[in-house]
């Protein structure tokens, strides 16, 4: 959980078919997935090359120097690209999402050159639920006034809304994004942190829009939650507090 969640590049695996198959980078797991949970749900990515439009000048030999000297992280120094043999090609490498994960606009611009041209935007909440697994259950998700109920290990229930005209907000439009190009090595521990963040992100709205019980639902609600966005790195909640009459935010 550690290497994966916080290490630098996370765990890395080599590919254990052929010589060239692609290495698997796992790079993210849900608080909510224990290292004793039998289908953990984690993000993992394929490092492999990509066809560009545009050339990149890419390395012809590793930039890991040789012999080894490591940086004041106790991570293996690398070469710039101009330091070893390189070429001009119209490729680059890739980070292929597996599954593929939500990612806000901004998020995306950080990240740097995508190789998207026909992104499809819909708001954070709503490509959350496209993707889960219980998504038919919801009839006309981020419709205005839906309401998502979600079942407590101890038989209680919350409901949360999530309404529609704070979430669809130009900063809160959200893409698909299956893959990450980068030319040098030393970009992936800083792609990696952004992916992260948002999984992150993702991780925390889902709970509020997915069932995470099969149990009975209770007889009557414990609370009620409405969800906003303040930003694209704070997300506010609402509630009132029990036995009282004032909210809590």
């Amino acid at each position: 959980m550690g290497l994966i969640n916080d290490g630098r590049v996370g765990f890395l695996m080599a590919g254990e078919q052929v010589s060239d198959y692609p290495l698997s980078l796992y790079y993210y797991i849900s608080p909510n997935d224990g290292p004793k949970n039998s289908d953990l749900s984690v993000q993992a990515a394929q490092v492999t090359i990509g066809v560009s439009d545009v050339t990149h000048k890419l390395q012809m030999t590793s930039v890991i120097s040789q012999p080894l000297w490591l940086d004041n992280q106790g991570c293996p120094a690398l070469f710039e690209l101009s330091e070893v043999p390189n070429e001009m090609l119209s490729a680059w490498f890739l980070l292929r999402l597996k599954p593929p994960i939500p990612v806000l606009s901004s998020f995306i611009e950080r990240v740097g050159q995508i190789t998207v041209s026909d992104l499809q935007w819909a708001p954070l909440p709503k490509l959350l639920i496209m993707g889960s697994a219980s998504a038919s259950s919801l009839s006309e998700p981020l419709d205005k006034q839906e309401i998502f109920t979600v079942l407590l290990p101890d038989t209680g229930m919350h409901t949360y809304i999530l309404p529609e005209t704070a979430w669809v907000a130009p900063t809160q439009r959200a893409a698909l994004m299956d893959s990450v190009p980068f030319t040098h090595p030393a970009h992936v521990s800083a792609i990696l942190e952004l992916l992260r963040h948002q999984c992150a992100v993702n991780t925390l709205l889902s709970s509020c829009l997915t069932p995470r019980s099969t149990s009975p639902a209770a007889s009557v609600c414990d609370l009620h939650f409405e969800v906003r966005p303040e930003s694209t790195t704070s997300i506010s909640v609402t509630f009132n507090e029990p036995h009282t009459d004032s909210l809590a935010v």
